[in-house]
């Protein structure tokens, strides 16, 4: 549950009216071809951030009273997980928004996923339950249409689902592809959804399905409907997203190894990044994240050149009084909740999905205090993509922190012996799943791999800088979105037993924060992290032997 944030690039998408993508042969220049034009309005990762609904809202309206019939708006997924209003109701609310905006086709996110079964409150299935019950719901409720069409069966769709089909002939959970037509156009969409997804979820809430290679199923869908469908044009939304350095995306990748002109363009998502730019021919557009801009790109069938409007910036404090009204309930219901001052903050405290922060030490810390209320605890584990925002400077409220910590991960203590232990943190800190958080001890890397933002662990110090033992049993406070195989813990935790792991039901990493907070009334980051004394001592060659003292960090504190 994991994701990379990045700053928009504005002085890219702002320089003028149109930006010129391609050349004229993209789309062929046979003059006899009667000019058709399409307008796809994007959006992406908007992680129920309804306090954006009223200005997004706007800027939709306005997009759709320029541009008529010629318009179609569509997302590219992660609409669900982040906020109060839009998790309780278990993404309800946010589907809702949607409808009332038009959302025609969307593609499925990685955490759509996070909600499980449909009933409120529970995000982990017990028997009897369907996992994957609240998207479901939600999809029956949706006037837009989800696709993937690489989130395939393993063998056939369980009772509920109906049997889609891909080109390739497998059964899928959600339809691969839909057709469009609108202002005398016949649009082709297919959505597809990153592989990243598999390592990114509850494995419970994945059973029976899985995230499979895309690139030769876009080509055959692709090809299939450009063959049977007659279409103007063929957009893949992707669930999948573009970088600053463009050849570190999977859309490039994807792109690269695409004929040229397998697609008319591609919607992506996923990496929270604003940019408009052409790959390996193909205009592609990724709208930002959580509803603060919207994208829309310009397709022709004659030859003209496509082209991209500069994103829209949504207005934050915007009046829509058909929006408000019909977000009321969901906010009534959050109101005494979201206010209640829990502490308050010195300063901010920033996040940093790859570096050693107070914010990530902070909650690390939280979970070791709140967990030795249930036992001895020799460390605790938070994983990175866990931390979703800032804490600001001043008074704390629980929507503060439930920004920051969202997802209902259960603490858990587990009996690890050092050898496990150094397992789950060479996993947790490598640099694919950023660097998780760490208390009760010292983590030595060797991080001189800095291009690829690798990390090799070298050793793990305890609280008395002793190097823990291979074979000796420590009690390690983590969550169970670890230790069910998230973020590519599986391979560690099937060999351990469920005997060395007490759930302690109900209480969330969000919900150790709180008690911390609530309890301490005042925090400090400088209280959590000094640059000079970190818990990740970052050694290129350097071998610890027992005796030997590295610098105590102002966050080791023995709870």
């Amino acid at each position: 549950m994991g994701f990379k944030n990045s700053s928009l690039s504005w002085a890219r998408s702002l320089a003028s009216v149109w930006i010129l993508l391609v050349s004229h042969s993209l789309f062929g220049q046979n003059p006899h071809i009667r000019n058709r034009e399409i307008v796809i309005v994007s959006t992406t990762d908007f992680h129920g951030n309804l306090e954006q609904a009223e200005g997004l809202a706007n800027a939709i309206e306005n997009l759709r009273a320029r541009y008529g019939e010629k318009m179609i708006y569509v997302d590219a997924g992660d609409m669900f997980q982040g906020t109060l209003e839009g998790n309780l109701s278990k993404g309800k609310s946010v589907v809702d928004l949607m409808n009332a905006l038009q959302l025609q086709v969307a593609a499925i996110g990685n955490h759509e996923i996070d909600f499980g079964p449909n009933i409120l409150g529970r995000v982990i299935p017990e028997k009897g339950d369907e996992p994957l019950g609240s998207l479901l719901a939600r999809s029956k409720e949706a006037k837009f249409k989800w696709l993937s069409l690489n989130w395939v069966w393993k063998q056939k769709p369980r009772a509920g689902f109906d049997k889609f089909k891909n080109a390739s002939g497998e059964f899928t959970v959600f339809p691969s592809s839909t057709v469009i037509e609108q202002a005398e156009n016949k649009v082709c969409f297919l959505g597809m959804t990153t592989t990243q997804t598999n390592s990114r979820s509850f494995p419970s809430l994945l059973k029976g399905t899985q995230f499979a290679e895309y690139t030769q199923r876009v080509l055959l869908e692709a090809q299939v409907l450009r063959k049977n469908s007659q279409c103007h044009f063929v957009v893949l939304i992707a669930h999948a997203g573009i970088s600053e350095k463009t050849e570190d995306s999977e859309i490039n990748r994807l792109l690269q190894s695409l004929p040229r002109k397998t697609l008319d363009a591609v919607i992506a998502g996923h990496t929270h990044y604003a940019s408009q730019r052409v790959i390996h021919g193909t205009p592609v557009i990724q709208s930002g994240a959580l509803g603060n801009v919207v994208g829309a790109l310009h397709l022709y069938s004659d030859g003209q050149v496509a082209a991209f409007d500069p994103f829209i910036k949504v207005k934050s404090e915007a009046a829509n009084a058909a929006i408000t009204k019909l977000l009321k309930p969901y906010r009534d219901e959050i109101q005494t909740i979201q206010i209640q001052t829990l502490g308050n903050s010195s300063q901010d405290f920033l996040q940093n999905y790859y570096k050693e922060n107070a914010l990530t030490n902070f909650v690390a810390d939280s979970v070791m205090w709140m967990a030795k209320k249930y036992s001895t605890v020799d460390f605790a584990i938070i994983q990175a993509g866990n931390i979703r925002a800032n804490i600001e400077k001043g008074k704390i409220t629980y929507r503060d922190i439930y920004k920051v910590l969202p997802f209902e991960n259960n603490l858990v203590i587990a009996n690890l012996t050092g050898a496990e232990l150094k397992k789950v943190l060479s996993i947790a800190i490598e640099g694919k799943f950023g660097r998780a958080g760490f208390s009760g001890g010292f983590i030595l890397i060797d991080s001189s791999d800095r291009e690829n933002e690798d990390n090799k662990l070298v050793n793990i110090l305890d609280k008395n800088k002793k190097p823990i033992s291979d074979k000796k049993i420590y009690k390690v406070a983590l969550n169970d979105y670890l230790t069910e195989g998230g973020d590519g813990q599986e391979g560690v935790f099937r060999s351990v037993s469920k005997t060395k792991l007490r759930i302690i039901a109900g209480i969330s990493t969000r919900e150790a924060a709180v008690r911390f907070i609530r309890d301490s009334k005042f925090i400090d980051p400088k209280a959590f992290f000094n640059a000079a004394q970190p818990r990740f001592i970052e050694t290129p060659s350097l071998k610890i032997a027992s005796g030997q003292t590295p610098p105590q960090s102002p966050g080791q504190k023995d709870f």
